[in-house]
């Protein structure tokens, strides 16, 4: 092989050697792409030529399906050709098996406590869930020329499962309430989860507020963004997205933290309260101060309930 050139290696006719060029210099490089993802039936062996790969006095034997592998020289004897590793990344986690019913209906639920009877043909629903945002952190000041810039609050976690749902059935729910953003240099509230009892309890936690904020007496002061956090007993169960951080670029310039998540308050630029959450779920944002005075940080979204029914 020669340096800086690029291998597309075919064994599916069988398995063959490559060998590495025999005196190479620091900084070589060259790449070998399993062309038909056959490296796994009818490996490739790379010799390496009297020089070692990855500090080993041994050929490499490349066995693994659409392997990707970038072979560079380090200029040093003992660890030879060093290796970056591409390809077929790790298996994720399954999902749930899908449902082969038919589908009856959908249910949508906002913010509140309440209750919900199953379909008289129910048998299989898709739950999901979301827990509500957090709010945006407050800001204050005592001096005219020292600003402030508070944080925005997480989204609210997402849970998702597929249950067995007995027909004619009642089943309770709570759905996370809309939460304040901070008041002067306060942090917003952090989001409320979203429930729903059945034969598992199912859980989507809210997301925590962002940080509020005191005047700075220096310049580059930051507050720490509202956290994501994972609910419980789905078969999908994500966390919210972080807010993003109140940042003073200045004693008078500054921005307040994003909310997190889609539908999470855009930053604050303009000297005022946090902006809202624009949707279910999304954090509010951090307020803005560039003078005396104090500023509300943003509302946390509420969340959602969506419940899918399907029959046999």
């Amino acid at each position: 092989m020669t340096k800086n050139v690029s291998y597309i290696a075919d064994t599916s006719g069988g398995p063959f050697n490559l060998t590495l060029p025999a005196t190479p210099s620091v900084g070589d490089s060259l790449q070998i792409v399993d062309a038909k993802g056959t490296f796994s039936t009818n490996n490739l062996t790379v010799l390496r030529n009297s020089s070692n790969i990855n500090a080993a006095a041994s050929d490499l034997v490349m066995n693994i399906a659409n392997a990707i592998v970038t072979f560079i020289y380090s200029g040093d004897a003992t660890q030879g050709w060093q290796l970056n590793i591409g390809g077929q990344g790790v298996r994720g986690p399954s999902g749930y098996s899908g449902i082969n019913g038919t589908f009856i209906n959908r249910s949508i639920f906002g913010a509140g406590n309440g209750s919900f009877k199953s379909n008289s043909t129910t048998q299989y629903a898709i739950v999901k869930l979301w827990g509500g945002g957090g709010g945006g952190g407050g800001v204050s000041s005592t001096t005219a020329s020292s600003g402030c810039a508070g944080a925005g609050g997480a989204a609210g976690g997402y849970t998702e499962k597929r249950i067995t749902m007995t027909a004619s059935t009642w089943f309770n729910y709570g759905v996370a309430t809309a939460v304040l953003g901070g008041v002067g240099s306060v942090s917003g509230l952090s989001g409320n989860a979203t429930i729903f009892s059945g034969s598992t309890v199912l859980c989507a936690s809210g997301g925590t507020g962002g940080s509020g904020k005191a005047q700075s007496s220096t310049a580059g002061k930051v507050s720490i963004p509202g956290v994501g956090i994972v609910g419980y007993s789905g078969d999908i169960t994500n966390a919210g997205e972080n807010g993003q951080p109140g940042l003073m670029i200045s004693q008078v310039v500054g921005i307040g933290g994003a909310g997190g998540g889609q539908n999470g308050a855009s930053a604050t630029v303009v000297a005022g309260n946090g902006n809202n959450a624009i949707g279910p779920g999304g954090g509010g944002g951090g307020a803005l101060l560039i003078t005396s005075g104090t500023q509300s940080g943003g509302s946390g979204g509420a969340g959602v309930l969506i419940i899918d029914e399907y029959s046999a």
